[in-house]
């Protein structure tokens, strides 16, 4: 990368991984007071609502995906008309798509008990719940058009500083309205009014930064909707698809278990979110980048980043599913207690999921990034509906492991492969060559280290001895050290260079201070 790339890059990197950290922070906090204050079933139906309103996003029409990459496109072509036009247009559609917001809401909340398992005593509340978190779904996005700029403009750090502050003041105000009875209703309305002032400020902060882009509901143009439908129409999909796989098991295991199951279900999958999110910020951070790179015809920049990250991925995505088998049950009673861990066979399919869902994502990023990401959102339909159809007739028979089950069968045969073959396809790449030595080495390593650990433990270490934590450590130390074999030189350096170039930047904020 260039310098200046790098520096963005590097910025955009670390703000993230701050607001991973800071997120995780709030929610190891959170959960459990939530957990204390609102009882299972009140944090299972908060949980299961959230995942209704998710549903909403389907009104954004893929537009929240085309923001970025358009503002990164229009910006590297220095097309300013353009820029505003679909800025402003975008605009309007998202005005439209906060009054649809809470019609919605509105209209679904008095059918809330007949869809979920629920005590009684929470339908009024729940309702009530329900239509203030579709008002902020509504301002979250008319807000989140602002932010999307400074991403587009590969300022990411701007938006992860608007993430941070959010992410804390809810944090801070939920707590003191739960320790003053406010409940479940009280947490969505800090939710909605910390949304509000957030929209008001990036508003602010826009005009300030960019005051040569114009946005203003009368420059929208319906043209230019058009210009950009085919390729919003993909990213819609691919909200659709993301929504099936992500949201619909809560709503699933409300309507057939119940509200209280949903809560240690939705507990031991964001545990493994917070990782799979850490490893997936690099890719994540790269997005507004690919969008250049393909704009200004850097195609060996593509391929050769879609390698490293799909190789320094695979690795870290393996390491957190040997760590979870290890180490997740006991983390997670430690953290909510056993009434609320889902148990070791769900919690083992999650691990599956985070392997999967990881190697997907490097290479969906980047075809969404460059605009060719048809093919994934067509294919990615069918795992979709696979993956419902299948977890209404698991959870029938296995319960919430039924569920997790579904999630990982529909993905096997749709794009966990087609998606990095594509990729390779676009780029001009070969993908068996990108399997053997990008993918591969680091499933070979984790099967081996697996491999040993279970000799270590049949054979070796006496029943008395704690298996898990001593065998757990030697798992992934023995990993490492295999999988350290596989790294070539050059990658070796190119995280070097990241490394160094954080430090820099820290070093040199440090010093400006």
């Amino acid at each position: 990368m260039e310098s200046v790339t790098r520096k963005l890059f590097v910025l955009g990197a670390t703000s993230q991984y701050f607001a991973y950290f800071v997120g995780i922070a709030t929610s190891v906090i959170t959960v459990p007071v939530y957990l204390h204050f609102l009882g299972q079933d009140t944090y299972g139906l908060y949980v299961t609502l959230s995942s209704i309103v998710s549903y909403f996003i389907l009104f954004d029409v893929g537009i929240g995906f085309s923001v970025p990459k358009y503002v990164a496109e229009y910006s590297a072509k220095d097309e300013k008309e353009n820029l505003e036009s679909m800025l402003s247009t975008f605009l309007l559609a998202y005005l439209i798509i906060f009054v649809l917001a809470l019609v919605a809401g509105i209209a679904i909340a008095p059918g809330i008990s007949k869809l979920l398992r629920m005590p009684d005593d929470l339908i009024q509340a729940g309702r009530l719940a329900l239509i203030i978190l579709a008002a902020n779904f509504g301002i979250l996005m008319v807000g989140g058009l602002y932010t999307s700029i400074f991403t587009g403009m590969r300022r990411v750090y701007i938006r992860n500083l608007f993430s941070v502050g959010q992410t804390v003041v809810i944090a801070v105000l939920s707590i003191i309205v739960l320790w003053l009875g406010g409940g479940m209703v009280g947490i969505c309305i800090v939710m909605a009014s910390v949304s509000l002032i957030q929209l008001a400020v990036a508003f602010l902060l826009v005009r300030r930064q960019y005051s040569d882009i114009r946005i203003k509901p009368r420059l929208a143009e319906w043209s230019m909707l058009r210009e950009v439908a085919f390729p919003t129409l993909n990213y819609f999909i691919i909200q659709v698809i993301s929504l099936v796989v992500l949201s619909t098991d809560n709503i699933v295991i409300g309507a057939f278990i119940g509200v209280g199951a949903v809560a240690p279900y939705s507990i031991a999958f964001r545990f493994c979110r917070y990782f799979t999110s850490a490893v997936g910020i690099p890719t994540t951070v790269l997005y507004p980048f690919f969008s250049d790179w393909y704009a200004r015809g850097k195609l060996e920049e593509l391929r050769r980043n879609h390698r490293r990250l799909m190789k320094l991925t695979t690795i870290l995505a393996v390491l957190i599913a040997i760590f979870t088998v290890f180490f997740g049950p006991m983390i997670i009673k430690l953290w909510v207690g056993n009434e609320n861990y889902v148990g070791n066979s769900t919690l083992y399919i999650f691990c599956i999921i985070i392997v999967t869902s990881l190697i997907v994502q490097v290479s969906a990023t980047l075809l969404a990034g460059i605009g060719k990401h048809a093919p994934i959102a067509y294919l990615g339909l069918l795992e979709a509906a696979m993956n419902l159809v299948l977890s209404i007739i698991f959870v029938r028979y296995w319960g919430v492991f039924g569920v997790a089950l579904a999630t990982v069968i529909a993905g096997l045969p749709t794009n966990l492969w087609f998606a990095p073959w594509y990729t390779c396809r676009i780029l001009e790449d070969s993908f068996l060559s990108l399997v053997v030595r990008e993918i591969a080495p680091a499933i070979i390593s984790g099967s081996l280290a697996i491999a040993v650990n279970f000799l270590l433990v049949t054979y070796v270490l006496p029943d008395r001895v704690p298996a898990n934590v001593i065998t757990g450590v030697f798992c992934c130390c023995l990993y490492l050290v295999v999988v350290r074999l596989f790294l070539k030189k050059e990658e070796l350096m190119w995280l070097y260079g990241i490394v160094k170039s954080a430090f820099r930047m820290f070093k040199y904020s440090k010093e400006s201070k």
